[in-house]
């Protein structure tokens, strides 16, 4: 259930504009970008009206929990977005959608948050138009995703990499016979 203030309830009601508010963390810092043809204040920062954003899926919503996947297309001619998607690993970095109503080029405050998720991934074009687009999947794409650590020599490694504790694992489900028969 959405959380709606009276003034985004009138604005729904009545003629009002809106834009999208679109916040990436990437690893290098976090990209403020809106469909807005100019930059939208919102919450102490500024998101880019700059064309960068070229559009986003529809999202939908539903009762009950489910595992949805939209795409957030850019434009590529601003270069800065592709060093910072092809910078360092991406995956798994927060993405927050809010829709934000405006009164002629203020948003009217507390912004519908849309949609909030995780980065799956990215594609590239090239040519006369380059572009690209994250694929960002709810939170619960990872439900059913074994969590935890195994008991595997790598598993360990990767938080004691000297440990050599679990290298015996794979034959710890063997049966021994003690004793005579």
């Amino acid at each position: 259930m959405l959380n709606i203030t009276e003034q985004v309830r009138q604005a729904i009601n009545s003629d009002h504009e809106f834009c999208h508010l679109i916040k990436i963390e990437f690893a290098s810092g976090p990209v403020l970008l809106t469909d807005a043809v100019y930059d939208v204040d919102f919450d102490g920062e500024t998101y880019l009206g700059n064309g960068v954003l070229l559009g986003l899926d529809a999202i939908k919503t539903k009762s009950e929990i489910n595992i949805g996947e939209i795409k957030i297309a850019f434009t590529l001619v601003e270069q800065s977005l592709l060093v910072t998607l092809l910078g360092s690993t991406q995956v798994n970095r927060l993405v927050t959608i809010h829709r934000a109503y405006l009164n002629g080029a203020q948003v009217i405050p507390d912004p519908v948050t849309l949609w909030s998720g995780l980065i799956t991934g990215f594609n590239g074009k090239d040519g006369k138009s380059p572009s690209a687009a994250i694929r960002v999947a709810s939170e619960w794409a990872d439900y059913k995703k074994a969590a935890g650590r195994r008991t595997t020599t790598a598993s360990q490694q990767r938080f004691f990499p000297d440990d050599l504790g679990f290298e015996f694992a794979p034959v710890s489900g063997k049966e021994y016979k003690w004793g005579s028969d």
